[in-house]
């Protein structure tokens, strides 16, 4: 195919499948340049006429290609998105990096309905922890046999009354607790302040809660699932990594 078109940057937008392979002939220009569904470039003079040849293993039926004068960029995704080849995951990454340098943990804690009051279940992190709690996701189960749980998740600022020995466990197995614990206790009133979510679940079921981005728990801070209705008991999850508070 000869396209007659002025432009400086040529881009193989799109096409059958992701291994087509085109060759691209600048008019005036020495050389080739080979593109796959994806890959551009700027020629940096003006060219007039293009020689485009499929040289890929399968006919293309049809295609995109982006002809511009300047400096075109697509870095739009739509659907699916392969990637060809092998990719290092940088989330993966440093997810594992995260666990095995000790720094990642994990835990759960109840508490029991208390007549007239709101139950509640908090990790918490102390005011002398130096790193900051990044909470990755939490969970509300409910075993109660009959009934639905609700519950608001809700930043605290007063420890809960009690700790008992409960520390976050280390993903890493052998690795040391997390400085932060769990916290349990019964209130008079249901959380007054600003709901970050809500949970809810029918009897004997787990409403998980997995977050876009991490909520930061700075020390002296706490994160609670706080039940809305009185005489209701609370078990939550949480679970979060661990870094300095700088």
């Amino acid at each position: 195919m000869t396209i007659d078109f002025v432009g400086t940057f040529c881009y193989f937008r799109q096409s059958d499948t992701t291994q087509d392979l085109i060759e691209i002939r600048p008019d005036t220009q020495q050389g080739v340049l080979q593109l796959l569904p994806g890959q551009g470039f700027n020629f940096g003079s003006t060219v007039s006429r293009w020689i485009v040849k499929n040289i890929g293993a399968t006919n293309i039926t049809a295609g995109q290609l982006v002809i511009a004068d300047g400096d075109y960029r697509d870095q739009r995704v739509v659907g699916s998105m392969s990637v060809v080849g092998t990719a290092n995951v940088a989330v993966a990454d440093a997810a594992k990096a995260r666990v095995l340098a000790g720094n990642s943990f994990m835990g759960a804690s109840n508490m029991g309905a208390a007549a007239g009051l709101y139950s509640r279940v908090a990790v918490w992190n102390a005011a002398a922890n130096p790193n900051r709690l990044l909470v990755q996701s939490l969970a509300l189960s409910n075993q109660d046999m009959t009934n639905p749980t609700v519950a608001s998740v809700q930043v605290i600022t007063t420890q809960p009354t009690f700790f008992g020995t409960h520390f976050g466990n280390n993903k890493k197995f052998g690795g040391a607790v997390s400085a932060a614990r769990f916290g349990v206790d019964s209130m008079a009133t249901a959380g007054a302040g600003e709901w970050l979510y809500i949970l809810e679940t029918s009897a004997q079921q787990q409403r998980p809660l997995v977050l876009t981005d991490p909520i930061v728990v700075p020390p002296g801070f706490g994160l609670a699932v706080w039940a809305m209705n009185a005489n209701q008991g609370v078990c939550a999850a949480f679970e979060w990594y661990e870094e300095p508070n700088v």
